[in-house]
């Protein structure tokens, strides 16, 4: 049953939403279409014209394209979980609404996110801290970002870079202009294109960092982007030791290193979904959460 105030905030949001859609079409203005959104978050012509610039449009119609196709497969709670948070999502393949799916829309979960970037833009966990009220650790050895990260997020920051054993010196290679694609020397046969600026960065194993930051024994979820190590970071995990219900794991569509992937998880009871939605990532639940996707 609505209140009396919820009645009249969505009467006012059905009558001045497209007003101020009108008014953006009208003048291209993205304040009156970001104004068109506060009102009704759901008015996806809005969305797409608050955005702006096509890369931008790009990635919206793709997230919509990824939220449809998961809806359409899992069932009827995980598909409400996944239209409210396809609309704030900052993940390039929804996978932090994917991850809330997994979980059953859980609120004061804890994440590890290995491969951060900026914290924001194409974060895996930024939703998840921001209106979920989750907590956690974001691994990101790139020293261009450490600022903005502390400025952007509440979760620790640990800037050492994770691989499968801690104490090493390892060369890193910070991608200027194009941070995103920054990785530790030796680990990807991807060419950089631009600027690159090397430095030295301490290593720590994933069991390391979570000791260090007294994680939790049962991690909800875990996301690993380091543009090349992948499977060594996973490597420095001991699932016997700690429990993780999601990980999503980029594998760049690198078969090998896929397949390495899915054996490692598999032997600890956790089943790859989605894989034809997840593209260059592979996703997994552990068998404890599955119901929650009607994963058998």
């Amino acid at each position: 049953m609505k209140t009396k105030l919820q009645k009249v905030t969505l009467a006012s949001g059905i009558v001045a939403s497209p007003l101020f859609s009108l008014l953006s079409a009208a003048t291209k203005s993205r304040a009156a279409a970001k104004l068109a959104l506060r009102f009704d978050p759901e008015n996806f012509r809005v969305m797409a014209a608050s955005l702006g610039t096509p890369a931008e449009n790009r990635l919206l119609f793709s997230q919509l394209l990824i939220a449809a196709k998961l809806v359409a497969r899992v069932n009827v709670r995980s598909g409400a979980i996944l239209k409210e948070a396809v609309s704030f999502s900052k993940s390039q393949l929804l996978q932090d609404a994917f991850c809330l799916a997994a979980t059953a829309g859980k609120t004061n979960g804890f994440f590890v996110e290995v491969g951060v970037g900026n914290g924001v833009d194409l974060s895996n966990t930024h939703l998840l801290e921001k209106k979920f009220g989750w907590s956690g650790i974001l691994v990101e050895p790139n020293t261009s970002y450490h600022k903005g990260i502390r400025s952007e997020r509440s979760a620790i920051l640990d800037v050492r870079a994770a691989t499968s054993r801690s104490g090493d010196f390892l060369t890193f290679e910070e991608m200027e202009g194009e941070g995103m694609h920054s990785r530790l020397a030796g680990t990807s046969s991807a060419a950089a294109t631009g600027e690159v600026k090397k430095y030295q960065v301490e290593t720590a194993s994933l069991d390391s960092i979570l000791d260090t930051h007294n994680a939790p024994d049962v991690i909800d979820y875990v996301s690993l982007d380091t543009e090349g190590n992948e499977m060594d970071v996973l490597s420095g995990l001991s699932l016997a030791k700690r429990r993780v219900n999601v990980f999503t794991v980029e594998h760049n569509f690198e078969p090998r290193k896929c397949d390495n992937i899915k054996s490692f998880l598999g032997q600890h009871g956790y089943v790859p979904v989605f894989e034809d939605v997840s593209l260059f990532d592979v996703w997994f639940v552990h068998k404890s959460v599955a119901a929650n996707l009607d994963v058998a």
